[in-house]
């Protein structure tokens, strides 16, 4: 079973959790949104713990395998580097940042870290 936790209930977010939910492989461990009334809604949809950040559900005691960046651009260079250096594995929507740099460092700890890392290219097209 693989444990994870999903930053962020936007318009991705309620996707990556419906997957998730319908998955006998996944358990939602938590899901972290700052908007009170989408955090509320989700958490009692999926059964699940829920957070207001990075530093919440870090503190919460809660163990999960994977994390599932949904946030907007700007701030996933934050959540996907702390994360990193925690050795988790992350699936992150495009684009992971805006800034080279960034990407390149996020890079460069992936490798030191030796974690997994992916990228969401869905509907490139639109």
């Amino acid at each position: 079973m693989i444990n994870a936790v999903v930053f962020g209930c936007g318009w991705s977010g309620k996707y990556i959790l419906q997957e998730l939910s319908d998955s006998p492989q996944a358990r939602i461990a938590a899901i972290i949104e700052p908007d009170n009334e989408k955090r509320c809604f989700y958490s009692k949809k999926y059964s699940c713990r829920h957070f207001i950040s990075l530093e919440e559900v870090l503190g919460g005691g809660v163990e999960f395998d994977i994390a599932f960046v949904c946030t907007p651009p700007p701030i996933h260079f934050f959540i996907c580097e702390t994360l990193i250096k925690l050795g988790k594995s992350i699936f992150c929507e495009k684009p992971v940042c805006r800034e080279t740099e960034k990407v390149l460092k996020l890079k460069k700890l992936v490798k030191q870290y030796k974690c997994k890392f992916g990228v969401n290219f869905n509907q490139r097209f639109a």
